[in-house]
């Protein structure tokens, strides 16, 4: 009750305070050739959150003014030299002195934090980018849950430690996930195989919505989210972080060292990184009883080794994912009664005390990735190169077998994987980043891959597979001071051997099928004035139909669901437009897109709402795989408001509309309209805290009211509204600048159910969720 007061007093106070007359901030700079030390005319300079530009003079000067004090990414690029995004933060009038590096040579950005986002200024499609401090604040979640803030990104959730990112109301095969440079692989067609990436290892993270099939290869319908670890420094100095989360709800622990440095003994112009990883949480606690059996725990490590020469550049690493996570009991049923009894209640038959300790049903995955990147400087432009290696183990174990009644033998035979699948992926890619030819900048590139599936085990969920891809693509990009064009076009060959079974486990002839087909891109932004930029973007991509699409045939136990495949399945073929509009003044921040994406073939999974499938491992849902022409169309939206100098306010929203056009339906699952309400209130320094802070959020969900009649299992749930807090700051201590912030999520506790939640059929979503996360640097960061 009390929160409650708070809260209303805070929006009360926001709307009825007379606010301060705001004196924007200044921010000038010069751009200047790093080895001459002369100044650079005609730099293009953008304040890329903001959407501003400024093209720079005749002594390299440019001049932002009356805008807000914040944190801004800084983008600066001129032909001959390589493009520089920068991390800036203003509280005041600011001067910087930008130095551009030339083609002929590599440096590492010495005092700013730098990362290259190739099409920052000249692509037609904005992406949004995470910062490091961003990505702090949810510093120990899931990736999806880091990316939840964004409009347009929804999650589609099979418990507290598996959540995928949902784009435009795409998810799995149709969202390409980069982690530092290579596309990852695993068994990402489950709605519950969340990505294998550590939540502690992402330093920024950049999100495309919408298709980019051209670039990443066929797939890459809804959008693309590149991870992207912290950057090799080439010096002799020593740094380290420990972050630490602990989390009231699940009572998870959580626990990342990093450590990194430059020079080793020996080899001048050498970086090196580590971190090591630890998780550990138990049972969710609903609002009424505890989610039984959804604790899990990760182990996670990588390394990394980077050498840096004038005209080449390389860098070696290998990470580690492993997870054990448990799978809520009162999803796996043992006979149709009480499967009809759960589904008509909506509450888990079984709930037990809280425990850490996990169960079958459950899964586990371990996840290996080996990268190596280089890059030539060549008399052509930049060529750079990737070999990536990864191998993807997962297992999955049964809760129920209705033969054996021994009850030491029963448990002997849950505790054996039911299933176990390893997935092998060997790529290789080669990009060369041609010189500029007046306006004109580019990229032309080639992509192969191999992957090699095997399957063992009781359940024949999908057959051993073996496939091939090759991929080609060009993408130009040419720019002027108010105009920017955007053209690419790609072409894919996959072969694909399936290794099928029969339901007796029996083999079969194998099947062969070849796809091939063209993704093209065209786009066109135009700066209407200082503050206002409109873009559109037309694309088609495709993707072909993935083996559990064609060939499931058994139990899927992270989703509870009895899966069948469908061998008579076309390609897909994605036909997209959108058109964005972004208006910035010193005060305001404001963004409406708009998109459509037509879809032949559309493949999805349908419930047989009246026929489950009875198996010695219990009774389960029946899904089969079906197409149809589709069309999903949608808004997102974005505004933020400078009250004074220490208010902020926000608003995000996001429409989805899915439909079937071949049975003029709604298409299941697509996320429901949502609006997000946020209030922020900050300063420079209190009581002994840096840029102390509060902020109160109100996530409005409104409930799915379209979708087809009589067949999902369950109707989609009511809509609900949920609040969360979050204060923090940082404060010198112990020779170091320690980090802490306290959040509070669904604040009132609220009773709800996610129609995404894999788990809605079963259970209430998870309750208030207290979490503490704290950030001690050490060595050279402690004194930044």
């Amino acid at each position: 009750m009390i929160l409650r007061l708070v809260m209303s007093a805070c929006f009360f106070v926001s709307v009825h305070v007379q606010c301060a007359p705001f004196q924007g901030i200044n921010f000038t700079g010069v751009v200047s050739d790093s080895i001459t030390q002369l100044p650079i005319q005609g730099a293009t300079v953008m304040l890329i959150e903001l959407h501003k530009r400024d093209i720079t003079h005749a002594d390299g000067s440019f001049h932002f003014q009356d805008f807000p004090k914040g944190s801004y990414s800084v983008g600066i690029r001129y032909p001959g030299y390589k493009d520089k995004v920068l991390k800036i933060t203003v509280v005041h009038d600011t001067m910087v002195k930008v130095l551009l590096t030339p083609w002929v040579i590599e440096k590492q950005a010495v005092i700013v934090e730098s990362k290259s986002l190739k099409s920052t200024l000249a692509n037609t499609q904005t992406p949004v980018v995470l910062t490091p401090a961003e990505v702090d604040v949810h510093r120990g979640q899931t990736l999806g849950e880091s990316l939840q803030d964004i409009p347009g990104v929804t999650l589609l959730q099979t418990g507290a430690s598996v959540s995928k990112p949902v784009i435009h109301g795409l998810h799995s095969q149709r969202i390409a996930i980069v982690n530092s440079g290579v596309i990852q692989e695993g068994q990402q067609w489950g709605a519950e195989h969340a990505p294998e990436i550590d939540a502690f290892a992402s330093n920024n993270i950049e999100v495309l919505k919408g298709p980019a099939s051209v670039e990443y290869g066929a797939g890459a319908l809804g959008g693309v989210i590149r991870v992207e670890s912290k950057e090799f420094r080439y010096n002799g100095s020593l740094g380290a972080t420990l972050f630490l989360n602990g989390f009231s709800n699940s009572r998870q622990g959580a626990a990342s060292f990093q450590a990194d440095g430059g020079n080793l003994p020996w080899f001048d112009n050498t970086g090196w990184r580590t971190q090591f990883t630890y998780r550990r949480a138990g049972d969710s606690q609903s609002p009424l009883y505890t989610l039984s059996n959804t604790g899990f725990q990760e182990i996670n490590g990588n390394i990394g080794l980077g050498v840096l020469g004038v005209k080449s550049g390389y860098q070696l690493s290998y990470s580690l994912f492993t997870s054990l996570a448990g799978i809520l009991s009162a999803s796996h049923i043992g006979n149709v009664n009480d499967l009809q009894r759960a589904l008509e209640s909506g509450s888990p038959t079984i709930v037990k005390d809280f425990t850490y300790t996990i169960n079958p049903p459950k899964q586990q995955i371990e996840h290996h990735t080996v990268n190596l990147n280089t890059f030539f400087m060549l008399p052509v432009g930049k060529l750079e190169m990737q070999y990536g290696w990864q191998r993807n183990d997962r297992y999955e174990f049964d809760a129920h077998n209705s033969r054996i009644t021994d009850t030491t033998y029963l448990q002997q035979y849950l505790n054996t994987p039911a299933m176990n699948l390893s997935l092998s992926t060997y790529s290789l890619s080669a990009k060369l980043h041609h010189h500029e030819i007046g306006s004109i900048s580019g990229v032309v590139g080639l992509n192969a891959a191999r992957q090699r599936n095997v399957r063992d085990g009781r359940v024949i969920l999908i057959p051993d597979y073996t496939s091939y891809s090759v991929g080609g693509f060009i993408l130009e990009n040419y720019t002027t001071q108010d105009w920017a064009f955007t053209v690419g076009s790609r072409y894919d060959w996959q072969i694909l051997t399936v290794n099928p079974l029969s339901k007796t486990g029996a083999s079969l002839p194998d099947s062969t099928f070849t796809f091939t087909s063209f993704s093209g891109a065209l786009g066109v932004l135009r700066q209407l004035s200082q503050d206002f930029t409109i873009a559109l973007n037309l694309s088609s991509g495709w993707r072909p139909p993935q083996v559990s699409e064609l060939y499931s045939n058994d139990v899927h136990h992270g989703t509870a669901q009895f899966e069948i495949g469908t061998t008579s399945l076309l390609p897909e073929r994605s036909y997209a437009a959108d058109v964005s509009l972004h208006y910035n003044t010193d005060r305001t921040r404001t963004e409406l897109s708009a998109y459509g994406n037509y879809i032949n073939n559309y493949i999805f999974l349908l419930p047989d709402k009246d026929h489950p499938t009875v198996t010695i491992r219990g009774v389960f849902p029946t899904f089969y795989y079906t197409q149809a022409n589709s069309v999903i169309s949608g808004i997102d939206a974005t505004a933020e408001y400078q009250f004074t100098p220490w208010i902020r306010g926000g608003l995000l929203g996001a429409i989805v509309r899915g439909n079937n056009v071949d049975s003029k339906e709604p298409l299941l699952n697509m996320p429901a309209d949502r609006i997000t309400v946020t209030l922020h209130l900050h300063t420079d320094d209190v009581w002994g805290f840096h840029e102390p802070f509060i902020e109160v959020r109100s996530n409005l969900v409104a409930q799915q009211t379209r979708y087809p009649v009589n067949v999902d299992l369950a109707n989609p749930p009511r809509g609900y509204t949920l609040f969360s807090l979050q204060t923090g700051g940082t404060v010198p201590l112990l020779g170091t600048h320690i980090k802490a912030t306290l959040e509070a999520t669904n604040v009132f506790n609220t009773e709800y159910r996610d129609y995404l939640s894999r788990y809605r059929y079963f259970a209430l979503n998870a309750g208030r969720n207290i979490i503490l996360r704290i950030t001690i640097p050490m060595g050279v960061y402690a004194s930044e």
